[in-house]
């Protein structure tokens, strides 16, 4: 962050800003569609700005007073370095968290209120899924993919004679019906 950027305003008044660099890739992401982010993060903090991207890197400048100015300076940190979470997760899992064609990590972007949801299969020990947004989408996104990579456990206990009834030939359709995994160590049987 660099301060000391001097703008003459509409009044003739010369006004101290804040400048950020921002990575190249994420200029449009500043912008938004039509310019719809940086406009609503200027009427959300009462800031002006202002991004030159004919610098490396490009830098985003900020305007006004400073509690507008840092209100704005929040809102481009958001979109330019957002909070996120790391979750690894065993290979098996990673299917289920993407679903078929995209379709769980949409529903799960949309059951946790916008969390965005990348998953790398090829990271280096082992799958990771990285979740972004904000706090409050980051944590139940968390809590549904939890679900799924680590899911819930119980272990019952049954005396040998009654692993037949246990087991028996409903067994798999209970399973498929539930999402239950039952494991029978063949050492018991």
């Amino acid at each position: 962050m660099d301060s000391g950027d001097d703008m003459e305003l509409d009044t003739g008044s010369r006004v101290t800003g804040i400048r950020l660099p921002c990575p190249r890739h994420l200029v449009g992401r500043v912008i938004g569609p039509g310019g719809s982010n940086i406009r609503r993060l200027q009427e959300e903090s009462g800031a002006q700005i202002k991004i030159d991207s004919t610098v490396d890197p490009p830098l985003v400048s900020i305007y006004g007073p400073l509690k507008a100015q840092e209100k704005a300076r929040i809102g481009v940190m958001r979109i330019t370095d957002p909070p996120k979470l790391v979750l690894k997760c065993d290979r098996k899992f990673v299917g289920q968290v993407i679903g078929p064609k995209g379709s769980m990590i949409r529903s799960i972007r949309e059951k946790s209120g916008g969390a965005r949801i990348q998953v790398d299969s090829n990271a280096a020990g082992g799958p990771t899924i990285t979740i972004t947004g904000d706090i409050q989408a980051i944590q139940a996104a968390s809590m549904i993919i939890r679900r799924i990579i680590d899911p819930p456990r119980q272990v019952i206990r049954a005396p040998r004679k009654r692993l037949g009834v246990l087991i028996g030939p409903g067994t798999v359709l209970v399973c498929l019906k539930y999402g239950c995994i039952m494991c029978v160590p063949m050492a018991e049987v």
